[in-house]
């Protein structure tokens, strides 16, 4: 079994999961302009997500080795918190070119996540292509008290803080994780198309996913047609 985040919830369903909790939802249902935003996107529904996991805590379909699939490799914006699994990018990309693509988002996975991922997804499924939406850089997996976290730019652990305040630091990580994952698929003759989520979010269309803390289904619809047309 993968280890990361969201293993925990092989093969369940959850109505709620990370900042798309149902205590984030009524505060926000307080407030008078999200409630209508919530009126007009039909997000007052609570049952209108459903996070379903599968065998290895990912939001897509069992795995199989028969069928030849592409993967969808990101973070939380990738996994799609706050947003049904049909208004994910790689749901939308699906539709637009007609072809499997299974979710392997994890929420706040950083690239260094997706690596691991990937590795270990070629052992167990046929794949040809692999598209990652790349996690922000100034995020960093290592294991601490033998389990795999993630650190941002929030947490508070001195060596982290001395790391990434210097700009080097960040940007050698990032490069040795793209060429591991370039590697990776050269072995494996995956095809890779890259999109930088920092690039996306300058978008202007700019939705919300029900958190207010992700984007919505429209900014997922920019994603999708940015890895289309590579």
């Amino acid at each position: 079994m993968l280890e990361h985040d969201y293993a925990e919830y092989a093969n369940q369903t959850h109505q709620w999961i990370g900042s798309d909790s149902e205590e984030r939802f009524l505060k926000h249902c307080k407030d008078k302009e999200k409630w209508q935003y919530f009126e007009t996107h039909g997000y007052l529904n609570k049952n209108v997500i459903q996070y379903q996991f599968n065998e290895y805590g990912f939001r897509c379909a069992p795995w199989d080795n028969i069928q030849e699939h592409s993967i969808a490799l990101g973070c939380s914006h990738t996994q799609g918190v706050g947003i049904a699994s049909r208004d994910t990018w790689s749901t939308q990309l699906s539709k637009l070119l007609n072809k499997s693509i299974l979710n392997l988002g994890i929420g706040g996975a950083s690239l260094d996540t997706c690596l691991r991922v990937l590795m270990f997804a070629v052992e167990k499924l046929r794949i040809n292509t692999v598209y990652l939406l790349e996690p922000e850089a100034q995020r960093l997996e290592f294991a601490i008290n033998n389990q795999w976290q993630v650190l941002t730019v929030n947490y508070n652990h001195d060596v982290f803080k001395n790391w990434v305040v210097e700009q080097k630091n960040v940007e050698m990580n990032q490069l040795k994780n793209r060429l591991a994952i370039q590697q990776v698929c050269d072995k494996n003759g995956l095809q890779l198309k890259t999109v930088m989520l920092d690039n996306i979010k300058k978008l202007d269309n700019i939705d919300w996913a029900r958190d207010f803390a992700h984007n919505g289904p429209e900014w997922n619809k920019s994603v999708a047609w940015a890895f289309a047309d590579l």
